[in-house]
């Protein structure tokens, strides 16, 4: 137990460590108020957004139905941490250390399982806890559903845990010997989580659907979710033998696979061709070239930023198949359905974030990209561009196939298709600028850059705060032209700005990063 506490001491340290920075390390009190304000906020913002559905289902009494809501966004969100943290490559493998040492190999393995478990576990706190607060104020004080609330806030990490550590053996043991291994790997991480993404979506907008009258044969429907609600809402107990079976099976399965491929070396893919083709690409393409296989080729990466494009990929199917029924579906008319979709398309592009951490990415290695004959500008551009190259084609097509189906008008087809690309504009190019500002070259996992950079959670609030102008411009009782107007006037004098600042400025700090 004692060295399963230093484990855990120092896990933590390193965590703490890794938020610091290498030049901030007496700010620990910074730190820790700026992620207390930084979790207090996702609370707020997710309790706002489903106050309203807990209102109206407060007015008829169907209390199962904003659970059931919040559960559906626990479980993705558990699924999401579970991909995200799949195959991360490590500039360095702290098991043969560890395992060198006089430490049972069981008290490393639950170290590291609690200290995935309990980051997972304040994540999905932000979701649960907002959920139980509402439904106390709504629907009144209930002793079942808060305990057993928290028995899903406690257990739902786990699931995740397990998950990930299941994937995480596939991936080993299947996709390593293979020549293609990390496109494969990002590849089939993609296809699962794409496929969790429509369901979630499908089962969101049965819900919208559903006739309340038949809410036990929905939620008998989908049952996993269906067990968390009739456990909370009904003390269920065949339920929570269900859940619990399920959730700790999964767990232990995925421990002992995890257990078996800790510190251990499979056969990789050795490539035995003696054939060498040489090329040369100008300076410009080559760089580019560069950032494109390392987004690809990267799964943590890929994983983490394509969210947004294949959530618009569903929309568009979901939004071609229903067609101009969708009108009467949530009874809004086209002004206000393209208002609400163009908001949708921002949130996605606000949410692409590659460009605010390609610099960090190169880590020590960046005196590499420096050495090559191509100048500063160039280097700044093809890290900025990656994010467009990715947003852009999707943002474009889904937008035609959207305006299509439900009959745009002029002003519509404008909004949605520049608006959304604008704002991946200064994304891109602010957010390049923004990773020079605050740059994470000395890390020693790819998820701590990915994930936890500085560069990172400033770019995803700058554009979150530009989702939010035209909600603003809209409270004033501007029409949807001004507003549109007014915001693509906002959007393209920050574009410039980003533009000007990254080539003007970028260099002279760029020059000046020490890996």
């Amino acid at each position: 137990m004692k060295n399963l506490g230093i484990l855990l001491k120092n896990s933590f340290n390193c965590m703490l460590g890794a938020l610091q920075g290498k030049r901030a390390r007496k700010k620990i009190g910074l730190i820790i108020s700026i992620c207390a304000l930084f979790y207090v906020g996702i609370c707020v913002v997710f309790a706002l957004q489903i106050k309203s559905l807990f209102q109206v289902m407060s007015q008829i009494g169907l209390k199962q139905i904003p659970l059931f809501n919040s559960v559906q966004v626990l479980v993705l969100l558990v699924l999401v941490l579970a991909f995200q943290s799949i195959s991360e490559k490590s500039k360095t493998n702290d098991s043969d250390l560890l395992l060198s040492m006089p430490i049972k190999k069981v008290d490393i393995v639950v170290a590291k399982t609690l200290s995935k478990y309990l980051f997972n576990l304040v994540l999905d706190s932000m979701i649960v806890i907002p959920t139980l607060v509402l439904y106390c104020v709504y629907f009144g004080a209930s002793a079942s559903v808060i305990l057993w609330g928290i028995f899903l806030l406690m257990t739902m990490p786990l699931l995740g845990v397990g998950i990930n550590y299941i994937l995480n053996f596939l991936i080993v043991r299947l996709f390593n010997r293979f020549k293609y291994s990390n496109v494969i790997k990002t590849v089939f991480a993609l296809i699962l989580f794409a496929g969790f993404v429509a369901i979630y979506v499908y089962n969101s907008a049965n819900m919208g659907l559903q006739d309340f009258t038949t809410i036990d044969a929905f939620l008998d429907k989908n049952f996993f979710i269906g067990w968390c609600v009739r456990l909370m809402t009904e003390n269920n107990l065949l339920c929570l033998v269900y859940l619990s079976l399920m959730i700790f099976g999964i767990f232990a399965l995925g421990v002992c696979l995890y257990s078996v491929i800790f510190g251990k070396t499979f056969l990789s893919y050795k490539d035995k061709g003696s054939q060498v083709k040489f090329s040369s690409p100008s300076k410009f393409n080559g760089l580019l070239s560069k950032e494109i296989k390392k987004y690809f080729t990267t799964p943590i990466l890929m994983i983490n930023t394509v969210v947004g494009p294949i959530m618009l990929v569903i929309l568009s199917v979901y939004v071609a198949i229903k067609g101009m029924s969708l009108f009467d579906l949530f009874m809004f008319d086209k002004t206000t359905m393209f208002a609400i979709l163009t908001l949708v398309y921002l949130f996605m592009s606000s949410m692409t974030l590659i460009s605010c951490v390609m610099i960090s990415l190169e880590g020590k290695y960046l005196w590499i990209l420096r050495s090559t004959p191509a100048s500063t500008n160039t280097i700044l551009l093809s890290k900025s561009l990656i994010n467009m190259i990715i947003f852009f084609p999707v943002e474009i097509i889904t937008s035609i196939v959207v305006c299509l189906s439900l009959k745009a008008g002029v002003l519509e087809w404008i909004m949605l298709l520049t608006l959304p690309n604008l704002l991946c504009v200064i994304v891109s190019f602010g957010g390049t600028y923004i990773n020079l500002l605050l740059p994470k070259l000395n890390w020693e996992n790819e998820a701590q850059v990915v994930k936890q950079s500085l560069s990172l959670i400033v770019t995803m609030f700058l554009g979150l705060f530009l989702v939010i102008v035209p909600v603003i411009l809209n409270l004033c009782n501007l029409s949807l032209e001004i507003t549109f107007y007014v915001t693509l006037f906002v959007y393209g004098v920050l574009a410039v700005l980003a533009i000007v600042l990254l080539f003007a400025n970028g260099k002279r700090r760029f020059n000046k990063l020490e890996c």
